[in-house]
């Protein structure tokens, strides 16, 4: 079992690196708070003073971009 929490913390500060390469600062924000913070949407959406539909939208390029960036 404590190998499986090492290897889940590595994968997740792995991650974390990865998110952290992002260019754009609302992909990172939206990934990271999505992702690692694990927020919903509409919460997103009030932190940033955004509406849903953009989380959505921004969500959307950040997942295309680090698919793309990371060979995933």
């Amino acid at each position: 079992i404590n190998n499986m929490v090492d290897d889940y913390i590595d994968l997740k500060n792995k991650i974390i690196q990865q998110i952290e390469g992002m260019d754009e600062l609302s992909h990172y924000d939206v990934l990271f708070k999505t992702y690692i913070e694990h927020k919903k949407q509409d919460d997103i959406a009030n932190e940033m003073n955004y509406s849903v539909r953009q989380v959505r939208n921004i969500l959307s390029d950040a997942k295309r971009i680090f698919a793309e960036k990371y060979k995933i």
